[in-house]
């Protein structure tokens, strides 16, 4: 069976566009941008898994140790930062993607505003290629994503909290959050 991944990633941007127009190239948006990705699998007769934790993406060949060489989020719930945003009401420092079981493939369309926050946001040095604009399969060799299954546990509670709705009652990829 032939996968339209390029048309699946623009449906589901443009639904990004539609329901969340000022988050979509701004940081953090992560948990929509996998929203609207879910979504838009859910509608192609795909089944997508929630998955949340770590990912890095190598930033430059610096080897000065007191450089940064890589841009990520790190799942870190017990850091000041994280327990700061989490009194905040705010997600911790992760990072939130899908997965397809049936063929071990990631799925990130956020991949393409990582250069951007990396820059504007944390004013880092980003010399190595761009980030594709979406990820479908195997992530490059110098990207990591590390799911663990206490992050993503938390990004589903966060995200029933935020619908205020139970477990049984989950739309997350049916409805605006």
């Amino acid at each position: 069976m032939h996968v339209d991944k390029q048309a699946i990633f623009e449906e589901a941007r443009e639904l990004m566009r539609e329901w969340y127009p000022n988050l979509y190239d701004k940081p953090g948006a992560c948990l929509y941008w996998n929203q609207v990705a879910m979504r838009t699998l859910m509608i192609h007769g795909f089944k997508p898994l929630l998955q949340a934790g770590t990912m890095l993406w190598k930033i430059n060949d610096d080897l000065d140790p007191e450089a940064c060489n890589a841009f990520g989020y790190q799942w870190s719930p017990e850091e000041p930062l994280s327990q700061a945003q989490l009194s905040a009401g705010l997600l911790p420092e992760l990072h939130i993607w899908a997965g397809l079981k049936e063929t071990n493939e990631l799925i990130d369309f956020s991949t393409a505003y990582f250069r951007q926050i990396a820059e504007e946001e944390h004013r880092f040095k980003w010399t190595s290629p761009d980030p594709p604009k979406f990820i479908w399969g195997k992530p490059p060799e110098h990207a990591l994503y590390c799911p663990t299954a206490s992050a993503t546990m938390f990004a589903w509670r966060f995200i029933l909290e935020k619908q205020g709705l139970s477990p049984r009652e989950n739309s997350y990829a049916t409805a605006k959050l």
